[in-house]
């Protein structure tokens, strides 16, 4: 998966698996889409360090000192974070992970999600919360967000360390770090057509209100981290854009070099992107706001919504953010 590029990611996402006739394997089969989809999230956004950055010199974590906080996340998600090289990884959950499949999960078991995390102070280098935006009314959210400062331990930043080879995000990768990925329920305002704005306010936003649950993420968790002491050096926001429907078959001539090309010679590898940025914002998507929604069929699945989306370039965004907590904030 590590070696995987942009059209065999794609390729995966796009596959039909109705054959799997045995609910299990439907689910082992929709578990692999996901981590899939995971991993596209992260390479999306990847990006190389600034000159200024490089300069920078920290404290490196000593072997075995990481220990990984997976929060409330579910199976797919979870195994997303095992493929970091870590010791050991906690995972907080109402159905956790055994040990026996995964000797380095230190599974808790909760009956019910809880703004109190059972876990001593400064426990941990890494907290992954995939699915925190959506789990608490939004008034809850900055009580969890000061759970997860508490846990955390002060990022090791010292100035006489030397410096490790350079890597996309090693500066932000030895910090203590809350790692989050947020999608707000409805696309960019301004891209948005009459069909599909009612069918989500139908569908969605007024089950999210009367749920009292957060429906600006992208605007207030940035302010919600800061509160909480969660936005120290090395702290980023990488927001992604994403067409919520690609008119794929015009992709698929222009891969072919059929067609006029707009604006002239077109990138092959560019247009594979940008139906792969599609493919996954609308995956993560359907995970983030999906048990949500309360219709029978989706709104990429009515032909007049896909053809407004596609006449007006409508746009959704996610936005991957590491919250860092500083050396010396207690």
């Amino acid at each position: 998966m590590e070696a995987a590029g942009s059209k065999i990611i794609l390729e995966r996402l796009k596959e039909e698996w109705v054959e799997a006739a045995e609910a299990s394997v439907y689910r082992e089969l929709e578990l692999e889409k996901q981590r899939w989809m995971l991993f596209a999230l992260r390479d999306l956004k990847t990006t190389r360090l600034s000159s200024a950055e490089q300069t920078r010199t920290f404290q490196v974590y000593p072997p075995g000192a990481t220990s990984v906080l997976s929060l409330f996340e579910n199976r797919a998600s979870f195994l997303s974070a095992l493929s970091s090289p870590i010791t050991d990884v906690h995972h907080l959950c109402k159905t956790p992970l055994s040990p026996r499949s995964y000797p380095n999960v230190f599974p808790t078991t909760v009956p019910e999600y809880t703004t109190s995390l059972p876990y001593d102070s400064e426990s941990f280098t890494s907290i992954h919360a995939f699915s925190l935006p959506t789990l608490f009314p939004a008034s809850s959210i900055p009580q969890v967000l000061t759970e997860c400062h508490r846990l955390l331990a002060p990022s090791p930043l010292s100035a006489a360390s030397p410096m490790p080879p350079l890597q996309p995000f090693t500066i932000r990768d030895r910090h203590s770090t809350l790692h989050l990925t947020i999608i707000d329920p409805s696309p960019i305002a301004a891209t948005a057509g009459p069909l599909l704005r009612a069918w989500l306010d139908k569908h969605l936003i007024l089950n999210l209100e009367k749920q009292f649950r957060c429906i600006h993420p992208s605007r207030l968790f940035p302010m919600w981290l800061t509160d909480a002491g969660l936005r120290a050096e090395g702290s980023m926001i990488i927001t992604v854009p994403f067409l919520a429907s690609m008119n794929t078959q015009e992709a698929e001539n222009l891969l072919l070099g059929h067609g006029p090309a707009k604006g002239g010679a077109v990138d092959r590898n560019d247009i594979v992107k940008q139906e792969l940025k599609s493919v996954v914002g609308r995956m993560l998507w359907k995970e983030t706001w999906g048990p949500f929604v309360q219709a029978r069929r989706w709104w990429w699945e009515d032909a007049n919504i896909v053809e407004e989306c596609e006449r007006m370039r409508t746009c959704w965004e996610y936005s991957v953010l590491d919250a860092v907590k500083g050396m010396s904030d207690t």
